[in-house]
């Protein structure tokens, strides 16, 4: 992890990289908008949550969180983030891994959070505090020279990874395959199976300039019935199993 000095100037650098072409277009208009630090510590996750950036704040690791044109420091490392997203649909990261044991198309690389609308990619360890969470969905590019790999987002921030490329474009299709797939299963429960199309990109709602459109192919979302029931079942379990546990501590 960086100091806390380079830890500013890589706020500085991100409020610049989000400014400058906003900026631009802005002024043509006699608009000024400028992306901001939020001041509330109450994580939104109905919002699209970019990156999870970790920094270095008085020897406590903090995390950065990245939305489409504001920022927002949160005293918390990215996994217990990550921890919190989950726990609105009664998961833990570590439970949530479970779910997925045995798809051979997860089985060689970190395991993404996905909600069935976005999902967050660890670069690196997921239980490692200074590992960095990028959204699968709003990935640009990625630029790789000899020195360094960056990812560059939608909103034109860019952020260093310590992933090759070859490695990240393969993390980007599990985050887009586990996010269909927990969409498949969320459909599979509330409608009738004829109904859904296994394959279609549609679903997915990607971004137009996204690298994942490119990159994603209809093999990367052609799951079994088997498959997508395994996980229905599975999360339902998971749901009563954290249910008992949470009315048995009531009656302790």
């Amino acid at each position: 992890m960086s100091s806390n000095h380079s830890d500013s100037l890589f706020l500085e650098t991100l409020l610049t990289q989000m400014t400058g072409e906003r900026n631009f277009l802005s002024e043509k208009k006699g608009e000024t908008k400028q992306p901001f630090f939020s001041d509330s510590t109450h994580l939104s996750f109905a919002n699209e949550i970019l990156a999870l950036y970790p920094i270095e704040v008085e020897e406590t690791i903090q995390t950065v969180v990245i939305y489409q044109e504001h920022l927002q420091l949160i005293e918390l490392p990215p996994l217990a983030i990550i921890n919190q997203w989950l726990g609105q649909f009664h998961f833990d990261y570590a439970k949530f891994c479970s779910v997925f044991e045995g798809f051979q198309t997860l089985a060689k690389y970190c395991v993404p959070a996905s909600d069935a609308t976005y999902s967050l990619i660890p670069i690196g360890s997921p239980k490692d505090k200074k590992t960095i969470w990028i959204n699968a969905q709003q990935i640009q590019l990625i630029n790789q020279t000899a020195s360094a790999t960056r990812i560059q987002l939608l909103n034109k921030v860019s952020l260093p990874s310590i992933k090759k490329e070859v490695s990240l474009k393969k993390n980007i299709r599990n985050g887009i395959a586990t996010c269909h797939l927990l969409n498949q299963a969320s459909v599979l429960w509330y409608t009738h199976a004829q109904q859904i199309m296994l394959n279609s990109h549609e679903s997915l709602h990607l971004p137009r300039k996204s690298l994942a459109r490119k990159l994603i192919t209809s093999a990367d979302l052609h799951f079994s019935w088997e498959e997508i029931e395994t996980i229905q079942q599975k999360i339902i379990e998971i749901r009563q199993l954290n249910h008992f546990k949470k009315k048995h501590k009531k009656k302790i």
